[in-house]
This record gives structure tokens, C-alpha cells and sequence, in this order.
């Protein structure tokens, strides 16, 4: 003998079903809602009318900017949106002609850098061959790859060093300070028991320590400006008071002027 259902739990049971079918089209409705967010912005990171088209480079003379971002993957074509500027600068930074640089990101298509460049102060040489050095003593090329405007040398009194590393050795450094410094004619640096000393069109210049080397610079610009017989020997140990003693004309000795 079959038992009849309470209306009242039948109708129950058929809001119950209702309520359910609702939640779950509304669970579907909601995955497919982030399905859709997600999959439009994967489409507008990856469009086309947001990727890479230019790399406007400012500061860039000796440095493959281009190159370099390419060994870090970033091209033209990019999504810009993944572009990360902080692994552009990385990457930039550890060529050693950069000694500052900024990477940005300009919507719709454009990576703007900016950089600050070491400039090639002097060749430091060595026996076994030479490089091209910065005025902080960091080392840029191996010599002919680049070009020095002062066409100043230094012969190097430490040990040979490779591109991307810094001079050290402390009369080395103060030789290229000097080179930095000087604006004339070429110079040949060199170190003698202890001392700078520099071959100058044919002055010999005793330079001394390792300290004031801008003011020697200077002090010597302006002691070969006044007009010194060839061969005199230019001190300027103190760069305020230098002195020149010149060839005598019998012997081919120095003699202190007046």
C-alpha cells in the first residue's frame, strides 16, 4: 500500500531543486565570467597595439644598447606589459662603458633609455699589451677598439687587468685622474722610484704623488702656455707653485729659472 507525500514536502523538495539549479548556473555563469577577464587580458598583454616598436636610446656613444636587450629578451614585438626595466638596467649596467642608466616604459610602443657613459680617458699599457680606462679607473676596451681624444698613456706599474675590471694599483689611478684632467697635447705617464713622472713634447714633468692630480693638470697647462724652451723640466709636486728649470745651452744640463 502506497503512501502519498504531504503536498507541502513536495512542493519543498521542487524549491529546494530550484535553489540548486540557480546556485550552479550561477557558479557556471561566474567561472565563465573569469574565463573571459582572464583570456581578455592575456589578448591585451600579447596585442599587437601593445608590444615593442621602438627603443629610443639618449646617452648611448660606445654602448650596443640594442644588443644587450636582445640578450635579454627584449625586442621589438615585446608585449611591453612584460618588459621589465629593472632586468633592462641590470643587463645594461654590466657593460662597462655604462655608469648609470634608466629604463622606462612609455604606452602604447616605447622603451625610452637613458644613459650616462665612461668616457675613454687614457691607454693604460702594459708588457703583454694595453687597455682602454675610464677616469674611475674602470677598464672599457682593449686598446684600438675605441679611441682616447687625448691620446694619453700611462705605463702601467700594476698587473695586467681585463675589460669590465677597475684599476687599483693607486699611482696607476692617479695617472689617469691626470689624464682625465689634462687637456693639451699627448702625454706618456710613467712611474720612477716611486714618483709620477711625464713625457710632455718633449718637457719632462716631474708629477710626484698620488694626490691634487686635477690641479697638476692644470698647473702644467698653464707653464707650457707661458712658452718654456724645449727639454725643460716642469715640476709641479706643488701645483701652486711649480717650476721649470730649462736646458743649459753649454753642458745640455737644466738650469732653474729665475
Amino acid at each position: 500500500m502506497s503512501q502519498s507525500v504531504d503536498p507541502r514536502i513536495e512542493a519543498r523538495r521542487r524549491v529546494v531543486q530550484v535553489n540548486r539549479s540557480r546556485v550552479s548556473a550561477r557558479r557556471v555563469v561566474r567561472t565563465l565570467m573569469v574565463v573571459a577577464f582572464l583570456a581578455t587580458g592575456v589578448w591585451v598583454i600579447k596585442s599587437p597595439a601593445l608590444s615593442v616598436k621602438a627603443i629610443d636610446v639618449e646617452g648611448a656613444v660606445n654602448t650596443p644598447v640594442d644588443s644587450i636587450l636582445a640578450e635579454a629578451g627584449i625586442t621589438s614585438g615585446e608585449p611591453l606589459l612584460l618588459v621589465t626595466t629593472g632586468s633592462a638596467e641590470v643587463a645594461l649596467r654590466a657593460n662597462p662603458f655604462v655608469a648609470d642608466v634608466a629604463v622606462r616604459k612609455v604606452f602604447p610602443n616605447t622603451i625610452e633609455v637613458v644613459l650616462i657613459e665612461r668616457v675613454p680617458v687614457a691607454v693604460l699599457e702594459h708588457r703583454t699589451g694595453g687597455v682602454v680606462v675610464a677616469a674611475d679607473g674602470m677598464v672599457l676596451a682593449a686598446v684600438g677598439e675605441v679611441s682616447v681624444a687625448t691620446g694619453g698613456r700611462v705605463l702601467a706599474a700594476g698587473d695586467p687587468v681585463e675589460v669590465g675590471e677597475r684599476i687599483t694599483e693607486v699611482l696607476d689611478l692617479a695617472a689617469i685622474r691626470f689624464l682625465a684632467a689634462w687637456q693639451g697635447m699627448p702625454v706618456v705617464v710613467s712611474q720612477i722610484d716611486g714618483e709620477l713622472w711625464a713625457d710632455v713634447d718633449g718637457f719632462t714633468v716631474r708629477l710626484g704623488g698620488p694626490i691634487e692630480m686635477d690641479q697638476k693638470a692644470r698647473s702644467l697647462a698653464a707653464v707650457i702656455l707661458e712658452g718654456q724652451p724645449a727639454g725643460s723640466l716642469i715640476n709641479v709636486i706643488a701645483p701652486t707653485r711649480p717650476t721649470v728649470m730649462v736646458p743649459r745651452a753649454d753642458a745640455g744640463n737644466p738650469t732653474p729659472t729665475p
